[in-house]
């Protein structure tokens, strides 16, 4: 009996641990639910910004449709600025000798017929010499020509000596005659010779005006009409060779308007105009050279050599446009903002609130950005070739584009 009373109270024992473990695990399991965290599901789309009446209102956004614009076509294309055969030069000298003076430095102006360099050459001494010769024979072949023939006239001469007189006086003038413009071509002067200056170095001066290249050759050297000694280059007028390619050279012609725009100028743009067209076809990169002029040059510092992006104006084009403050600008893409809709949320009011109307929404004016291709710019608009077709009649936000944009930013790094 003892033994019965002893294995009734181990159960009621067992039941009592076992209810009261049970009662403790679910107060726990019932403090852990109380303690989870709602998840937000309301984060934002990507790409979309929403806007309340009053934001639009004072931030000045507005809306319209796509308009179809009347701009200038244009042709796209890429280039090399480079300057006329005429505005560029080599110096050198017409006669060998030993460079003895270089009287300019590279990037210096000079102006045409400028000394830039001084040559030496026994040569020289030599010619001059020659020349003085030359003048004193015909001084006396032309004594001895008079008397031949002051004797033929009183018939006490011979023929033959007067005509060989007078071939020697011929010969002698041609000489001298030639002599005279070795030397003006060399930069001597005849006349100076004749009163007793010899002339040890010649100049050597600038064919064109403009701005000194390349000095290849130094003092000391030998050079020769083949040895070119330095560069001119005259950037006063500047051309560009442009490839356009095989699509759209149709569409080119002479006379058109060329907007270049410079890289290396923030981007400025500076008009001109074609010249010409290759007749030959560039095979490698199936495109044509175009050359045009650019104008008004002198403020804008233009070396040959840069590249540079143009426009060709081809004609006037009906084309989808959207006003110039519509675009905006991000990771070297362009976007414009789409109006999706209103959306309206109950406002959430405190359970003290006394206000009579506790329903009230607020409305949310709700755009989408949208990616675009760019085109030609005229008049405050912007020509654009959308990537994804839009339903008809759908606005576009027309103004105020990067105030969403903005917002869009705030958003996301708020989210971070």
């Amino acid at each position: 009996m003892k033994k019965l009373i002893i294995n009734i109270l181990t159960t009621f024992a067992f039941i009592a641990a076992t209810f009261t473990l049970s009662s403790c695990g679910s107060s726990g399991s019932k403090n852990v639910t109380t303690k989870e965290t709602k998840t937000d599901t309301t984060k934002k789309e990507e790409g979309i910004a929403e806007v309340t009446a009053e934001q639009m209102k004072a931030v000045g956004i507005e809306t319209s449709a796509i308009e179809q614009k009347n701009l200038t076509s244009v042709v796209k294309a890429s280039g090399q600025l480079t300057v006329p055969p005429q505005n560029k030069a080599v110096v050198n000298a017409l006669v060998g000798g030993v460079i003895r003076k270089i009287n300019v430095v590279e990037g210096q102006q000079v102006s045409k017929g400028q000394v830039v360099v001084a040559i030496e050459n026994p040569d020289f001494i030599r010619l001059q010499q020659d020349y003085l010769t030359s003048r004193d024979n015909l001084v006396y072949l032309q004594q001895e020509y008079e008397r031949q023939r002051t004797l033929k006239e009183a018939d006490a001469g011979i023929g033959k000596v007067y005509q060989q007189a007078s071939a020697n006086l011929a010969a002698e003038r041609s000489k001298l005659s030639t002599l005279e413009k070795q030397l003006q071509q060399i930069h001597i002067s005849p006349s100076s010779i004749r009163r007793g200056n010899l002339i040890t170095q010649v100049p050597v001066l600038t064919p064109i005006s403009g701005t000194v290249g390349k000095i290849t050759l130094s003092i000391g050297t030998y050079t020769d009409a083949s040895s070119p000694i330095m560069e001119i280059v005259n950037n006063s007028t500047i051309y560009c060779d442009l490839q356009v390619f095989e699509k759209d050279i149709a569409k080119v012609s002479v006379g058109q308007i060329v907007n270049f725009i410079l890289t290396n100028q923030k981007d400025k743009l500076v008009s001109g105009s074609v010249t010409g067209i290759n007749k030959s076809f560039e095979v490698q990169n199936k495109s044509v050279v175009v050359h045009a002029v650019v104008n008004n040059v002198a403020p804008l510092n233009l070396i040959a050599g840069q590249y540079v992006s143009a426009l060709i104006e081809t004609g006037k084009q009906l084309v989808q446009a959207v006003p110039k403050d519509a675009i905006v600008k991000a990771n070297d893409k362009s976007y414009i903002f789409i109006f999706e809709g209103i959306e309206k949320e109950p406002i959430r009011k405190d359970a003290n609130d006394k206000q009579e109307n506790k329903n009230e929404v607020l409305e949310k004016y709700r755009f989408k950005m949208i990616e675009v291709v760019t085109g030609v710019e005229e008049l405050g608009f912007v020509e654009i070739t959308l990537v994804n077709e839009l339903q008809p009649n759908t606005k576009i936000v027309s103004k105020g584009a990067f105030y969403l944009y903005s917002s869009m930013q705030n958003i996301e790094t708020d989210d971070l």
